[in-house]
């Protein structure tokens, strides 16, 4: 367990330092099909998270306060009957959806999973983008001073696995709609979602 702590330490450490790079914000992706976790969102918690692009390394959101799943499905005369949610990584504080999010997607989708990327809560942090910065280097500064023990340590969220539980529970009641079977829906994370990947689990 310390092991996968050290793991996610350093990856996230990383993804702050990749925050120096220039950032762009952008509008929000359209996602065909979204579907949301939870009934009846308000406009201004979907509008309220915040898409951006770094040179080289893709999109990434914060402030999300609505979770949805975002389909990748396979042609039915390719599907094998299971289901893949990514959670993608971000330290809880954003979401990375490149290489973590949509080309993963893509390439389960091309083995014949239904795939779902899940664009699960993460903290609110500063809407402008040098307070943002500001409380990111508060953040790598904790990391390096006291480490697993630290204020900072790594920790999930309980809105975070609540999110992946209710993922899987919404998957297994809509099953037919997808073309999967109920009992054959994994979890694959990258970084902060691997924690989720690794501790959450679905109540019947």
């Amino acid at each position: 367990m310390k092991g996968i702590f050290l793991a996610v330490l350093i990856t996230m450490l990383m993804s702050f330092a990749a925050q120096a790079q220039e950032v762009r914000y952008i509008d929000a992706p359209k996602f065909e099909g979204q579907i949301y976790l939870y009934d009846n969102p308000s406009k201004e918690d979907i509008d309220f998270e915040q898409w951006y692009e770094i040179e080289n390394r893709g999109q990434f959101v914060r402030n999300v306060k609505v979770p949805t799943l975002i389909p990748y499905l396979p042609d039915v005369r390719n599907s094998n009957g299971a289901a893949i949610i990514i959670a993608p990584g971000g330290a809880f504080l954003h979401h990375t959806f490149g290489s973590g999010g949509y080309e993963a997607a893509e390439w389960f989708k091309s083995q014949g999973f239904a795939t779902f990327i899940l664009k699960y809560r993460v903290e609110i942090t500063p809407r402008e983008e040098a307070d943002y910065q500001a409380y990111v280097a508060e953040k790598m500064a904790g990391y390096r001073a006291g480490g697993l023990s630290g204020k900072y340590a790594p920790a999930t969220p309980d809105y975070a696995f609540e999110d992946v539980n209710a993922a899987v529970k919404l998957l297994r009641s809509r099953a037919e709609e997808f073309n999967i079977k109920p009992d054959k829906i994994g979890i694959v994370g990258f970084s902060a979602g691997a924690l989720m990947a690794v501790h959450g689990k679905s109540e019947e």
